[in-house]
């Protein structure tokens, strides 16, 4: 049974808040996206490095929410450190990590304790003496809009507008590209066959392993496309060979509305880290409605649907940056050789 010390109840029940804000707005008004198209890349901190777990969606919701023009976060102390103030009346919001507490359990290290380092240096043999129980350990963060950054240092502020800055491409139509989803489709990178068809369906076969999905053309807009194809992409994520989500449930069980909000909101998350507006497909409007009471009721139950996102958008992005990863690679390849 996890810990919930030093704050973490107090945060899931933000987060569950803030959820719970979004959801009744987008499952009323099924029309409305989740996020806009405004930026791409991850939520980051002061130093760059990218938040993951449950944080990376819900710093998305503040962002949002706040219409925050970068998702750049940093504490209070850092702040300090910066030599940068907090704007009078502006509050900071939660992010969590897990820790572990490591206890002795045998007769020879009875409570004995030691750190996480520690116990992951210690032989198989020895691990098997103490007990891991693990806890949420929340940290407080303010975006860099709501401090004297921007003005403290404008062109670093300059600078991270425009590693933010959404550029958007359009196809021969007029419809949004992403080069980078296209690369990985046209080279069939992902972790499993996708077939691109005119057809009316668009759905992820478990037993052949097999993403369907119709022509682009087929869609009102480019975003559309992306959006149906990313969903089908997430729910591949759960085939017993990788995450191992129970993905075979029938229309109306309760766990396939779980699947398909895992699905909903991954696929939200990598459109976002893309940019890319990201709508909700209709016919998920009411999954969404049934997960409200169950937030309202326990607001730990978010963990359990958010760490299922946090894999599959991780694993979707990493796929995807891997496209442009290779493609710098050859770019850079090709200007060598023809110097």
């Amino acid at each position: 049974m996890a810990d919930y010390k030093n704050g973490g109840d107090k945060a899931l029940e933000v987060f569950a808040d803030l959820m719970i804000k979004k959801i009744e707005e987008v499952a009323n008004d099924w029309n409305q996206p989740w996020f806009s198209s405004r930026g791409v890349g991850m939520p980051e901190n002061l130093s760059g490095r990218t938040y993951d777990g449950v944080n990376t969606l819900m710093l998305f919701l503040l962002a949002e929410m706040k219409d925050y023009t970068v998702p750049v976060y940093l504490t209070f102390n850092q702040a300090r450190e910066q030599e940068v103030l907090v704007k009078k009346g502006e509050k900071s919001f939660p992010v969590v990590y897990w820790n572990f507490l490591v206890t002795g359990d045998d007769k020879s290290v009875k409570g004995e304790k030691i750190s996480i380092n520690q116990y992951n240096r210690l032989s198989d043999e020895q691990k098997e003496k103490y007990k891991l129980i693990p806890y949420l350990k929340k940290y407080n963060v303010f975006n860099v809009e709501q401090t004297t950054f921007p003005e403290k240092f404008p062109e670093r502020w300059d600078s991270l507008k425009k590693k933010f800055n959404a550029k958007e491409l359009k196809d021969e139509k007029g419809m949004l590209c992403c080069p980078t989803v296209d690369t990985m489709l046209e080279k069939q990178n992902w972790v499993c066959p996708i077939n691109v068809e005119i057809s009316n369906r668009a759905y992820y076969a478990p037993k052949n392993d097999k993403i369907t999905v119709p022509a682009k053309g087929q869609f009102v807009s480019g975003e559309a496309y992306y959006n149906v194809l990313l969903h089908e992409m997430a729910h591949s994520t759960g085939n017993s060979s990788r995450l191992n989500r129970d993905i075979k449930n029938a229309f109306g069980d309760p766990m396939y509305g779980k699947e398909e909000l895992i699905a909903e909101l991954t696929s939200a998350v990598c459109c976002k880290s893309l940019g890319i507006t990201s709508g909700i497909q209709e016919e998920n409007a009411q999954y969404l409605k049934s997960w409200l009471g169950a937030l309202k009721k326990e607001p730990k139950f978010i963990l359990s649907v958010l760490s299922e996102i946090n894999k599959a958008s991780t694993m979707i992005s990493d796929a995807v940056l891997k496209q442009e990863v290779s493609k710098q690679i050859s770019t850079e390849h090709s200007v060598k050789f023809s110097r």
